[in-house]
């Protein structure tokens, strides 16, 4: 959250900023600052306290404004920021930032429900945007800057990272390779490939002829479908490289966990017809999750192709569709979630799933969230 401890001398108290009226009247290049802030939303909160902070003598003007202006519920949003009383008992003590994987963006990663409802429940969420296509090495380039941005902008003196598919590897590489370690508390994984999958040796098994054609369509894909604006930057071969069994070993030799950073994972698995009931066929599930449904998840059509290469690649191995459980397992290994390989970004999903295998991804989140808070993170 906000560093506020050198403020502290000429800060009110929460309480004292709903009560006080406006002495006086807000300095042009001040407003200026406050009027240009997104209209809502937790980034449009934590900046409107930074701006107050910077300009404490002028805070009670200030406050006065965001009422008139924004509304009560807003003033005391930023207001609880501006003392740090808005941490509650749930939220995490850094932020949180989401990494999507491998062939997504910002019209198909995290549902909005997820971000929405952490910020709800007092946490510091970050969504970020990256290329769909492309190595860890060249999407982590593309992520550091974003990082520093929270930083500055959240005062924060580290972040959880939560990374999804192979965004679980863009943050085990920030760390161990480009120096994130002392400024990351943790990183949570889910169904991330960290033993590669067989799909990308597949790819690379591809002709080199074929690269600019995989490319082309990579880039139209991202751009249409991912409503991307990286798209461009995709990269076949890079990214093929990134996912394999073979790029996996040598990643993970370079990338060894950082002392001091809570690494844990989470996996799925799902079938067409269903997939494991929870307890059987030798997959363990997260009971918070499985709350004895009767059957597993139905996996999206979607992924119907890649789910019937992984059975003649990887068979008899649970998977998610994209990801088996056996690649996903990386830290302390939480359990396989009844969910296919989007479910567990929120996206897709079957009507009758929910129900029957108990996985809500909103709920999912937030207590994976107060778990984090739990731990001190």
């Amino acid at each position: 959250m906000g560093n506020v401890a050198a403020h502290h001398a000429v800060q009110p108290t929460l309480a004292e900023t709903q009560r006080r009226p406006v002495e006086s009247t807000i300095a042009a290049p001040v407003l200026s600052q406050i009027q240009k802030v997104a209209a809502d939303g937790w980034d449009a909160v934590v900046e409107m306290a930074r701006i107050a902070r910077d300009h404490m003598s002028q805070w009670p003007a200030i406050m006065g404004w965001l009422q008139t202006n924004r509304g009560n519920g807003f003033a005391t949003k930023v207001a609880a920021e501006v003392t740090g009383e808005s941490n509650s008992k749930h939220s995490t003590k850094f932020p949180i930032v989401l990494i999507h994987g491998f062939n997504a963006g910002p019209a198909t990663s995290f549902a909005d429900e997820i971000p929405a409802a952490l910020r709800a429940d007092g946490d510091a969420v970050f969504v970020l945007t990256l290329p769909p296509f492309q190595s860890v090495e060249q999407r982590a380039k593309v992520i550091e800057p974003q990082l520093e941005k929270i930083m500055q902008q959240t005062g924060a003196a580290k972040i959880n990272l939560v990374g999804h598919s192979q965004g679980g590897l863009d943050a085990r590489y920030l760390v161990s390779s480009m120096g994130w370690a002392a400024r990351v508390a943790s990183v949570t994984t889910l169904a991330t490939p960290h033993r590669g999958s067989p799909l990308g040796d597949l790819a690379l098994a591809a002709p080199a002829a074929m690269d600019p054609y995989a490319t082309a369509v990579q880039r139209w894909v991202g751009d249409k479908v991912h409503k991307s604006p990286m798209a461009e930057n995709a990269d076949f071969r890079g990214n093929a490289h990134a996912l394999s069994e073979a790029g996996a070993s040598q990643f993970n030799a370079k990338n060894p966990n950082a002392e001091g950073v809570f690494y844990q994972s989470w996996a799925g698995v799902s079938s067409a017809m269903g997939g494991a009931k929870p307890g059987q066929d030798g997959v363990p599930q997260d009971p918070a999750q499985a709350q004895g449904a009767g059957g597993g998840d139905h996996l999206n059509p979607i992924m119907y192709a890649t789910a019937m290469m992984l059975a003649a690649t990887a068979p008899n191995k649970p998977n998610d569709g994209a990801v088996t459980v056996d690649s996903a397992k990386w830290g302390q290994f939480n359990g396989v979630l009844p969910a296919d390989h989007l479910d567990l970004e929120g996206v897709g999903g079957f009507s009758g799933d929910k129900a029957r295998t108990g996985f809500d991804a909103k709920q999912f989140y937030l207590r994976m969230a107060r778990d984090l808070a739990k731990r001190g993170y």
